[in-house]
């Protein structure tokens, strides 16, 4: 069987009519996926460039938080210029640093003597912060 040149004509262009489509489909596609890809990147650079902005910051709100919970654990004491210092401090520090050296110094002020088990917690948590964010490990 043989077929004529117009069918054959109107197969070769319904093809590459064929083929064009799913070249845009798929070009389509793959411009989406790059989009999403440089959002994410996007993203983690900015991340990262507001860890690195804030790192200054938030080594020297360890540095005033753990001084702070030294000397209470040593007085079993808190000032409240201390306190005022702890809080402009912790506004640097991640959540779940500002609730266990939050708790802590709560324990202190409310007249509880000594070196509390919590202060020696938030204290060896602190550091253990400052270890992990520290640039010279």
């Amino acid at each position: 069987m043989q077929i004529d040149a117009p069918t054959a004509t109107l197969i070769a262009g319904l093809t590459a009519g064929v083929i064009g489509i799913l070249s845009a489909i798929v070009s389509h596609l793959n411009l989406r996926v790059q989009i999403r890809r440089m959002e994410y990147e996007s993203e983690r650079q900015r991340q990262h460039q507001v860890v690195v902005s804030t790192l200054p910051k938030t080594l020297e709100a360890v540095e005033t938080a753990a001084s702070i919970m030294f000397i209470a654990q040593a007085t079993g004491k808190v000032s409240d210029e201390q306190v005022d210092a702890l809080v402009r401090a912790l506004t640097w520090l991640p959540e779940q640093e500002r609730e266990r050296t939050t708790l802590a110094i709560r324990s202190m002020t409310v007249g509880v003597k000594g070196s509390t088990p919590e202060i020696k917690e938030a204290h060896a948590s602190l550091l253990n912060f400052a270890r992990r964010i520290s640039i010279n490990k």
